[in-house]
């Protein structure tokens, strides 16, 4: 059955990607920009597009890590308005969780 098409002369379909588990999302979105392969920085955007809810998430993981990075939690309070405004419920209960 699978080759078939071949004997027949059709056009194959396109391979598709899979799409990625939970865990490799959050991995994409966590590392840093510049430390991305080449293969990641075309698939992350193509994932933020068909999951629009993701969509601001990485700015959220880089405002928390310049935080880290610069050992200044004075832009903390606009970072968990972020979370708490996501309309993801995790982050919004981690925001919540944070303020308590």
């Amino acid at each position: 059955m699978a080759v078939a098409p071949l004997r027949r002369g059709l056009p194959l379909d396109e391979p598709r990607e899979r799409p990625p588990s939970p865990r490799e999302a959050a991995r994409w979105i966590t590392t840093h920009p510049h430390r991305r392969n080449l293969h990641l920085n075309d698939r992350l955007p193509r994932l933020l597009e068909h999951c629009p809810e993701l969509r601001q998430t990485p700015d959220l993981v880089r405002r928390f890590a310049a935080m880290l990075d610069n050992h200044d939690g004075t832009p903390l309070q606009d970072w968990l308005d972020g979370l708490a405004g996501s309309g993801l419920a995790p982050l919004s209960g981690l925001a919540g969780a944070l303020r308590d």
